[in-house]
């Protein structure tokens, strides 16, 4: 057997909570990605973003204050508009999904 390139990068292993894995593995289909590869893609997501207050992403963040992206070209503006774009759909496919689920348990 020879020695693939995926083989020679870090491996880490995750316990995913209920339910994240068959998320993941639903992102990556509807992104015509591997599991590993939409995993990944998501955390330099996170990596990509800058946070003013140095909070991480999923913490509570004051909508408020000055706790944003600094957006200060228009690259970065739409770099910003297509991650906020990606989010947002993200964001209400799994309620949508969750309403499904929810109405099923009926």
């Amino acid at each position: 057997m020879s020695d693939a390139p995926s083989r020679k990068q870090e491996q880490f292993i995750v316990r995913f909570p209920d339910g994240m894995r068959d998320q993941i593995k639903a992102a990556a289909e509807e992104n015509g990605r591997s599991m590993n590869a939409e995993i990944v893609f998501r955390l330099q997501r996170t990596f990509d973003t800058i946070y003013l207050d140095n909070s991480a992403p999923g913490d509570e963040v004051d909508v408020d204050g000055d706790l944003f992206e600094v957006v200060d070209t228009p690259d970065k503006v739409d770099r910003a508009v297509e991650r906020m774009t990606r989010d947002f759909k993200e964001s209400l496919r799994r309620s949508m999904l969750q309403m499904i689920s929810d109405d099923d348990d009926k």
